[in-house]
């Protein structure tokens, strides 16, 4: 009744002109009056500029004419895109061939549609806060004799101020109801509303079986029990006459809405200026898989994917245009039918095999078959009854058995041990299609090995070119040592220092940090000078871990780490630390003496006191 009053009073307020029809235009205004009309793109915008009502397109699908709908939406975003937050004819688009022959307008007599001129003393107005009200011509905007408002009446979303209310009297009720689909703005598959056993919560429904998958807690005076974060402005109201939640008023600074998807969850949205995009903060369940027959029938939900909805082997999804809409609630339909021969009374056995999902949350509704002792005989329970879908055995269970299509199989998520709790439901299919299934993953085993043996020889290939590099750029690296990661350092042993200073016998000369001496690698393609530090010297040093260690540089230990300084000028590049002991080494292509002398004169001066800093 409601809903039929809507209508009337919108219809007598002005004609719905459908977008192309050539009208009597008027300005942007949050009021419209009798006798003025809106279409194409004429809206009602309200005075704060935050909302706009209008006509909004969705695609007729098909092929078929394009579909208008009259809705209320956030006025900020750019113009084609629209989020509807209230919508007046969801469930009877317009939908028109040649939009300028045609004129929809409503008789308060019938209610059917015809050409009218009728129009009462009522004036629309759409407030800052969305709600589009009606009243008499002759009450102000802030007159409290209000005819109908849409907040009274909402679609798929709650804006603040807006209620979901319960009628004690006469038992009437509005509700959050889900879109059908993305392009659909028709009623959906699930809805928001009180608890009708009475309690001071609102619960989620799926409408189709009146199961109840959600509920918010009841209220306590501050906030519903379950979502304390929902509690802020909220308010639960009830008395003799009525009872009903209000959402927050909004704010200047802030604009929100409480929406029920198309998916079956119930999200907050704030509006991000900065993204021009509606933003979630919070959703309801949790987890989409936790909404009741989210992904339909015969189809496994998985939140660790997107979509989460994916369909069992052997099916196909039924309506893949509703599917890429969002709406997956119709599932997935059989691929081959079933062998109900031995069903029908005839002695042979039926030829349906079963095909095993592992690691999954069982569906409801399971029927305990306490004659079975074993798997085996669960198995034929279920192959002689056409309507068995599916069984499952063992984990406590016992037999387990399932008729007619499967809803709510999710595939379980691994815990914070890292272990999940392990359900095996054996799927019945066409003994062709786990033959087919069957053969499908020996192509696909195949495949991976395939796979994994070329990446494995890539790698080993790769591995062998930069071994043949590294020996062309210090041939003796194999003999000396192995390099270090890739940072260019390389372990020798204590002998091979000693062959390549010919046991420390040219001493080029010393400074305030030690001796130099000159040193010259065999394998080397040129000659190659070594410096080193032989003196002693004792300096307190911070480590990364923090501990204070007395490091001492002295005579050489093995192993001892070079630190291999490929450019042409001499400069130090680290400190290397073995054991208690600090070692300063240098490394350079270049042969000149007079090089030599130039690099002791400047770390006798400096090199101490800079390099200690390094670490």
């Amino acid at each position: 009744m409601a809903m039929r009053r809507l209508t009337i009073l919108l219809e007598l307020l002005f004609s719905l002109a459908i977008p192309g029809i050539p009208v009597v235009m008027v300005a942007s205004r949050d009021t419209i009056s009798p006798g003025e009309s809106l279409a194409g793109n004429d809206r009602l915008v309200s005075s704060n500029g935050n909302y706009a009502l209008g006509f909004f397109q969705a695609g007729g699908g098909g092929g078929g004419a394009p579909t208008w709908y009259l809705g209320t939406w956030l006025n900020r975003v750019p113009r084609g895109v629209v989020t509807p937050v209230w919508v007046a004819n969801g469930d009877s688009p317009i939908a028109v061939d040649d939009p300028a022959t045609a004129e929809l307008a409503v008789s308060p007599d019938d209610g059917n549609l015809n050409t009218t001129t009728t129009a009462a003393a009522v004036v629309a107005t759409l407030s800052d806060g969305g709600n589009l009200i009606l009243r008499r011509s002759s009450s102000n905007a802030s007159s409290s004799h209000i005819l109908w408002q849409s907040f009274d009446h909402p679609t798929n979303s709650l804006l603040p101020g807006a209620k979901i209310v319960r009628d004690k009297v006469t038992g009437l009720t509005s509700r959050l109801v889900s879109r059908k689909s993305t392009a659909d703005q028709a009623p959906g598959a699930y809805s928001l509303q009180l608890d009708p056993s009475g309690a001071a919560q609102f619960v989620l429904v799926e409408l189709t079986s009146g199961v109840v998958y959600w509920s918010s807690g009841e209220w306590n005076g501050r906030f519903f029990d379950s979502v304390p974060d929902m509690g802020a402005g909220s308010a639960f109201v009830s008395n003799s006459r009525e009872e009903y939640f209000t959402s927050p008023t909004e704010t200047a600074t802030v604009i929100t809405r409480l929406s029920l998807e198309v998916s079956g969850q119930l999200k907050s949205f704030l509006w991000y200026e900065g993204l021009q995009d509606w933003v979630v903060a919070a959703s309801q369940p949790k987890s989409q898989c936790d909404v009741h027959a989210t992904c339909g029938p015969f189809a496994v939900c998985d939140d660790g994917v997107l979509p989460s909805c994916g369909c069992m082997e052997g099916f196909s999804v039924r309506s893949p245009v509703d599917w890429e809409l969002e709406d997956r609630t119709g599932g997935c339909a059989r691929d081959a039918p079933l062998d109900c021969t031995a069903a029908a009374g005839n002695s042979s056995k039926s030829s349906d095999k079963f095909y095993s999902l592992p690691c999954v949350r069982l569906p409801h509704n399971a029927q305990n078959m306490a004659a079975a002792t074993d798997e085996s005989e669960c198995a034929n329970l279920c192959l002689s009854d056409c309507s068995c879908t599916a069984y499952s055995y063992g984990h406590g269970g016992g037999c387990r058995v399932w008729h007619d299509e499967l809803f709510n199989v999710q595939q379980q998520q691994f815990n914070d041990h890292g272990t999940a709790k392990v359900e095996l439901l054996h799927l019945r299919l066409a003994a062709k299609e786990v033959e087919k299934n069957g053969e499908n993953g020996r192509r696909r085993m195949l495949i991976w090995i395939l796979a994994g043996a070329t990446l494995g020889f890539l790698v080993l290939v790769l591995l062998t070119l930069m071994i043949c590099r590294n020996q062309k750029k210090w041939p003796g690296s194999s003999i000396l040592g192995n390099v270090q990661g890739g940072n260019g350092i390389i372990a020798f042993r204590y002998i091979d220092l000693q062959r390549a200073t010919k046991n420390f016998s040219e001493r080029l000369g010393s400074g305030g940090f030690g001796s130099v001496y000159k040193g010259s690698l065999a394998f080397s393609r040129e000659t190659s000078k070594i410096w080193w530090i032989t003196d002693y010297v004792e300096t307190p040093i911070w480590k990364r871990s923090k501990e204070l260690a007395r490091l001492l540089v002295g005579a050489f230990k093995t192993p001892i780490l070079i630190v291999r300084q490929w450019a042409r000028s001499f400069r130090f590049l680290r400190v290397c630390v073995n054991s208690e002991y600090l070692q300063y080494h240098i490394y350079s292509k270049q042969s000149q003496e007079s090089q030599l002398q130039l690099v002791q004169k400047y770390f006798s001066r400096h090199l101490l006191q800079i390099d200690l800093k390094l670490l």
